[in-house]
């Protein structure tokens, strides 16, 4: 950059010296946190891969002891950890036996030896809050000869769980599961919940036994209106203690909701008669209980895009809120063919909604298609977080490999302990074989507030974070502002760093602690004399939250923004640097902050 000379504007003449003072060190502030990243530095998002997963972002795992062309590996349930390790149970096979496994990775995704389970070939898995693992096989009938499924349930490393059932396992001699597609889950009550082709929605004890007050003798009754070939794609436990089942018809088109009482009855004030039919172009295997007692459907993405979306329902089934169109066109693609039926959907702990999705673009070229996997983030009433991506709050990552989640549990999305966002589920490989896969995003935006630690004060750092509580008739909506003491010729505040309005980061910290002294009082001249990470000790306001940070540099333009406080006065200012060797900055422009 080259010395640009001072200009101010009238606006800035008119202001008392001491609030260009002001105005120049917060300026200064923020040069010193942009300029220390270097030109080279990138700016980046919640979306965007964390490498240090892996190296890359994504890992897939090709476990294959006999170095078989066939071997397949299908993961049935993984399970995220706290700290971002995971287990998978799943089925390997090398054509001509197959068998269970578990598998374990640590949290940078580093394969563990699989131990191997050889009385457990399921249909479904599912996870308990018990930290037990549930399985349920199909009973099928070939040629008039009934071969009987069964519930089972495991512990944590493989073995049967001896109190459930007759040692670990429930035998369906009542063909009850019968049918190819079978939903499992868990209600809060720790009892089983469990839908089949043939039987619908039924209900099973933590024992094993069906659950005679659920429905006629632990079945719930299928509706009157059922199609032929209707199967249950998804189960969700509604929060009023209901329950919700996703439908669809042949070829896996989610076509209804329904929706029973905690005693098994259809709802009747849902929908007509306990059924709501989704948009026809849906297609999904997922739901979500919401907080209200209503559901979140993914629906109208099976081809094309223009009705994709998310929809919340209430327990009546009337539309609460709904997403904008779900699009989203990475460089080089024409058009968004469609979402495939595995959508994973998520409500997190702050009522933000996390998904995932298969994804499938098109070309204007051979091969004509791309595939890659959607993430999205949104906010309670199901608006984007914009923050997420800096756009749409939608992303498409490519790993070079495709996932293929189209039964339901065979895939789990989670926010770790630190942030960061974790996808495992099943992909094909370059044989188009089965494999344990997963990928990172940094995330960051749904991470916890640090635990608050004494903070031991410095010569140079006598307070936990920069900056002051503003006046309360501001009209700003940050509770942390600049501060500019004449006393000592200084500014202190917290600087965010952006490139075209996108937050970024600088060595994974998103904010800094800065402080500036005054070179030229007349030419509004700051300097940068130190940076550190803001609030590293998690200390709060005197209201009690997590101070924010005012000061805002944009990478783009080379200007830093901020509220700064000269004793009575607050002022908004704008500095550009001037000298980036130096680390020196000048006043623009600076007004007095208008009150509400």
């Amino acid at each position: 950059m080259h010395s640009v000379p001072v200009s101010r504007s009238e606006t800035v003449r008119q202001i008392p010296s001491k609030t260009l003072s002001l105005a120049r060190r917060a300026s200064c502030m923020l040069a010193v946190v942009v300029l220390s990243m270097g030109a080279g530095a990138a700016f980046a998002n919640p979306s965007d891969l964390d490498i240090r997963f892996n190296s890359t972002g994504y890992m897939m795992d090709n476990y294959n002891p006999d170095n078989s062309s066939s071997r397949q590996n299908a993961p049935f349930l993984p399970i995220i950890n706290a700290d971002g390790s995971f287990v998978v149970f799943g089925q390997t096979s090398n054509g001509a036996t197959a068998t269970a496994f578990l598998q374990s990775f640590s949290a940078n995704g580093v394969a563990q030896q699989p131990v191997l389970i050889n009385d457990a070939r399921p249909t479904i898995a599912a996870y308990s809050a018990s930290d037990k693992i549930m399985l349920a096989r199909s009973s099928v009938s070939v040629a008039g000869v009934n071969v009987p499924g069964y519930l089972k349930r495991l512990n944590r490393d493989g073995t049967l769980d001896s109190s459930f059932g007759n040692n670990g396992t429930v035998a369906d001699p009542d063909m009850l599961l019968l049918g190819s597609e079978i939903t499992l889950g868990e209600d809060a009550q720790g009892r089983i919940m469990v839908t089949s082709f043939s039987k619908g929605l039924m209900r099973f004890l933590a024992n094993g036994a069906l659950d005679a007050s659920f429905g006629a003798n632990g079945i719930a009754p299928l509706p009157a209106d059922r199609a032929q070939f209707e199967t249950f794609l998804a189960q969700a436990v509604a929060t009023d203690g209901g329950y919700y089942v996703l439908t669809g018809g042949s070829g896996g088109d989610a076509n209804s909701l329904l929706r029973y009482t905690s005693s098994g009855a259809l709802d009747t004030a849902f929908g007509t008669g306990g059924r709501l039919k989704l948009l026809s172009n849906s297609v999904t295997n997922t739901i979500a209980a919401m907080p209200d007692g209503g559901v979140l459907a993914l629906e109208g993405c099976k081809q094309g895009t223009s009705t994709c979306r998310l929809n919340h329902f209430s327990k009546t089934g009337s539309s609460v809120a709904m997403s904008a169109r779900i699009r989203e066109l990475p460089q080089g693609v024409t058009g968004q063919a469609r979402l495939t039926r595995g959508a994973l959907i998520q409500r997190l702990s702050d009522g933000r909604i996390l998904m995932s999705a298969d994804w499938v673009g098109t070309l204007s070229a051979p091969p004509w298609l791309a595939t890659g996997q959607l993430f999205g983030m949104f906010n309670a009433d199901l608006t984007p977080v914009t923050e997420f991506d800096g756009d749409n709050g939608l992303r498409v990552h490519n790993p070079g490999f495709e996932f293929n989640t189209t039964m339901p549990n065979r895939a789990a999305l989670n926010v770790n302990a630190d942030g960061s966002i974790l996808y495992v589920a099943e992909a094909t490989n370059s044989s188009f074989n089965p494999r344990v896969a997963a990928m990172r995003l940094k995330g960051g935006l749904t991470s916890t507030a640090p635990t608050p630690v004494p903070y031991v004060p410095t010569p140079d750092w006598p307070k936990p974070f920069s900056g002051v509580t503003p006046a309360a008739n501001l009209a700003i909506n940050v509770n942390t502002i600049g501060e500019l003491v004449l006393e000592t010729m200084s500014i202190s505040s917290c600087v965010i760093i952006q490139s075209n309005g996108v937050q970024g980061s600088l060595e994974g910290i998103e904010r800094f602690d800065i402080g500036f002294k005054i070179l030229d009082m007349d030419q509004g001249i700051i300097q940068v004399v130190k940076t550190r990470p803001f609030n590293e000790s998690g200390s709060l306001t005197a209201s009690g939250a997590l101070p924010d940070c005012s000061g805002i540099y944009e990478a783009t333009t080379n200007r830093y923004t901020d509220f700064i406080q000269l004793g009575t006065q607050t002022f908004t200012v704008v500095f550009e640097v001037i000298d980036e060797p130096q680390l020196r900055l000048a006043l623009r422009s600076a007004v007095e902050t208008p009150t509400r």
